[in-house]
């Protein structure tokens, strides 16, 4: 049993995330995560990640990748996207228990070895409206990308998909990768007349991952919740779409990378470092430390930092920081659905494109 195994804090984070979290996006997980929250030996599994992960993801992503090559447990009739079966009757845990016990070494080893290091590539539909907002105040001058915590890079492709925001549409009417996202309340959400220009495509990962390598694109298909298929559809086509796109995936810390990567950037571009559910992973010091940084840069030349995080609060807030000129101004955009099926835009100071 791992030293730092501390059972009853354990099962109340798997508690609240089922509560709080999978409650209106995947009453499965709901369920799993109620029945983990008591059982101490599934938490024992699940205490194997590394400091900073967030153990409810990682362990059930776990699970639904070593089920990936056991279709023929019981288990699989409840991922009927995997099994190609009608979804199974019933309560999903019992099962789930007795396959994560079952094959308690296989799920372990990736507790131990894997990162949460989700690409929900709908969350690009909260992106997009900020990016608008920069181009706009910059006279759409070419965006240069950064994205911090970037996985396999999907959203950095955020200009190749096609949007829907209620009756509205914005994007590549040809793309494969077709997103819905619904907006609420008053006010309009500012959607670019025509999709900003991209020069530079960026991102920094500890473990990039190459979605070419079927392993690595298996994993990516196990963050995905049951109930989000469409999530699963769209993974595959930004994948497709990454063939044609030149990216460029930088293993390392982006606190320690960031500077060397900002330093080279396309002239008459302008700067943009963005993440999406990344730095609620981090501590306090490693947030307060990227601000720092940022305003550094900010302080040598123009950079703009997009942030869609859930740090606190009902739901993740969409922050834009920009420096320009070496001041630096505030803005807080729009709050989402964690996966990005609802935005509500927020600032009053941003009228829609007219």
């Amino acid at each position: 049993m791992p030293s730092r195994f501390d059972g009853e804090k354990l099962g109340a984070w798997f508690e609240r995330f089922g509560r709080v979290e999978a409650q209106a996006t995947s009453p499965m997980y709901e369920r799993l995560c109620e029945g983990i929250s008591r059982d101490r030996s599934l938490l024992v599994i699940a205490s194997g990640a590394r400091p900073g992960q967030p153990m409810p993801n990682l362990f059930l992503a776990s699970v639904q990748f070593v089920l990936h090559d056991h279709l023929e447990s019981p288990l699989a009739e409840f991922y009927p996207a995997l099994s190609g079966k009608p979804r199974g009757k019933g309560d999903p845990f019992p099962a789930f228990r007795s396959f994560a016990l079952e094959h308690a070494d296989e799920v372990g080893a990736a507790v131990a070895t894997r990162l949460v290091q989700t690409n929900v590539v709908k969350r690009s539909a909260c992106l997009l409206p900020a990016f608008g907002l920069i181009a706009r105040r910059t006279d759409d001058q070419p965006l240069a990308l950064v994205e911090i915590g970037t996985s396999a890079g999907l959203n950095l492709l955020w200009d190749r998909f096609h949007y829907r925001y209620g009756n509205k549409t914005v994007g590549d009417a040809d793309s494969p990768v077709r997103i819905a996202c619904e907006p609420r309340g008053p006010r309009d959400v500012p959607l670019p007349d025509r999709m900003p220009k991209v020069v530079m495509r960026k991102g920094i990962d500890p473990q990039p991952i190459d979605v070419r390598d079927p392993t690595a694109l298996r994993w990516l298909r196990s963050l995905i919740w049951p109930g989000r298929e469409e999530e699963a559809e769209q993974l595959l086509a930004v994948a497709k779409v990454l063939e044609t796109t030149e990216i460029d995936l930088i293993a390392g810390d982006a606190l320690d990378s960031l500077p060397d990567v900002t330093s080279d950037v396309p002239e008459g571009a302008s700067l943009c470092v963005f993440h999406s559910c990344t730095a609620n992973q981090w501590s306090d010091e490693q947030r307060q430390r990227l601000s720092e940084l940022v305003e550094s840069i900010g302080s040598r030349r123009d950079i703009y930092h997009v942030s869609l995080e859930w740090l606190g609060g009902e739901s993740p807030v969409l922050r834009l920081s920009s420096f320009e000129s070496s001041r630096r101004h505030d803005q807080t955009l729009a709050t989402s659905d964690p996966h990005a099926d609802w935005i509500e835009w927020l600032d009053p100071a941003v009228p829609p494109p007219g």
